[in-house]
């Protein structure tokens, strides 16, 4: 989840503003890391707001007006941030909740349990300051979850990280985690760090890494 404004914008009065604490939470509100999942994740986003949508109109289908059904739109949008975004991720910009090397481990071991039990997940690597050995208490835990090839496969990795993300909720963890249903989706990470791998069933992981490492 990318918070700092970049390049022009850096040092402009726009630039500033983006930097304000309203602002950040404000755009995370609005797009809840939809910009960094595929598709599946999205739609699965996108559906869970509907699916909310008409709960709480029904709640009010008595009194039902433009104003009650973007109400309710807001509100959907709102319980879909809190338990399907990363906002102890969030947390860290505004209001961070610090977090021990123990809270890390018990979570990882936790989530690579779930993660071997779900048939569609082929592989998980966690990036960022754990894999690189610079962990705070401030740190978030950034994951990506890779699914076997097919649709299907990447329909239930993306309820997967929808379900990690949830418990990290109840556990007030700052989990950033994405569905990669395809191995490109790694290029968006950054290229001079090796992830730590969780679990690698097909070898697709290790095998693009050890081309990473050849390659330089």
């Amino acid at each position: 989840m990318k918070t700092k404004p970049q390049g022009k914008l850096e040092d402009s009065f726009l630039g500033k503003i983006l930097k304000l604490r309203i602002a950040v939470i404000a755009s995370n509100w609005l797009f809840q890391g939809m910009r960094y999942m595929n598709i599946y994740e999205v739609s699965l986003k996108l559906l869970l707001d509907a699916l909310l949508v008409v709960i709480i109109s029904a709640m009010f289908s008595d009194k039902l007006t433009i104003l009650s059904v973007l109400m309710a739109i807001i509100v959907a949008h709102t319980i879909n941030w809190l338990i399907n975004g990363h906002i102890f991720v969030l947390m860290r910009y505004v209001a961070p909740v610090p977090k021990t090397e123990k809270h890390f481990e018990k979570f990882i071991s936790q989530m690579k349990a779930s993660a071997l039990k779900w048939k569609a997940i082929d592989g998980v690597a966690i990036y960022g300051s754990y894999c690189r050995g610079t962990l705070h208490k401030y740190s978030d835990l950034d994951v990506r979850a890779v699914t076997y090839p097919g649709v299907l496969n990447a329909i239930s990795g993306s309820i997967f990280c929808f379900y990690q993300r949830l418990i990290a909720v109840f556990h007030v963890f700052p989990l950033d985690i994405y569905c990669c249903d395809k191995m490109e989706f790694l290029d968006q990470l950054r290229d001079d760090e090796i992830p730590h791998i969780l679990i690698d069933h097909s070898g697709r992981l290790g095998q693009r890494y050890v081309k990473t490492n050849d390659d330089e």
